[in-house]
């Protein structure tokens, strides 16, 4: 069982700006709002909030990818919101193989086909090492 919230979750920004020339955005993990009672409220950050905070730049969120290495949360309430989730299944403190920067990719390239003007969220735990690693790939 994941712990809430995992550890040095609260010493990261919970989301950071699209990376430039793309729709990429890196965020750190959503805590699900049932797990987020143990959390000061003007700290939290779950899925309600980073579609909110999508929207409030007057952006679409239609993607998130997931790069953690267990099961945080469940995509129901992404995939009720009409937007697609994938899980990339990374092991923290390593370097993605070769096999999963083109999975990563692979996906990335379909998502922008499908939805072009869609902002794409990728997450691992701190939104920092694994997520940074794949969107410079």
């Amino acid at each position: 069982m994941p712990r809430y919230p995992p550890d040095r979750w609260f010493d990261y920004t919970s989301l950071g700006v699209p990376v430039k020339g793309t729709r990429l955005l890196p965020i750190k993990l959503p805590i699900p709002s049932e797990k987020s009672s143990n959390i000061p409220f003007h700290l939290r950050f779950t899925l309600g909030d980073l579609i909110n905070c999508v929207e409030s730049y007057n952006q679409k969120l239609t993607c998130v990818i997931d790069l953690t290495y267990a099961n945080y949360y469940s995509p129901k309430f992404l995939r009720d919101n009409n937007i697609s989730y994938h899980k990339i299944y990374v092991e923290g403190h390593t370097i993605p193989n070769s096999k999963t920067v083109e999975q990563f990719i692979n996906m990335v390239n379909k998502e922008r086909e499908q939805s072009p003007d869609g902002i794409i969220a990728v997450h691992c735990t701190h939104g920092v090492n694994r997520t940074g690693y794949l969107i410079c790939r």
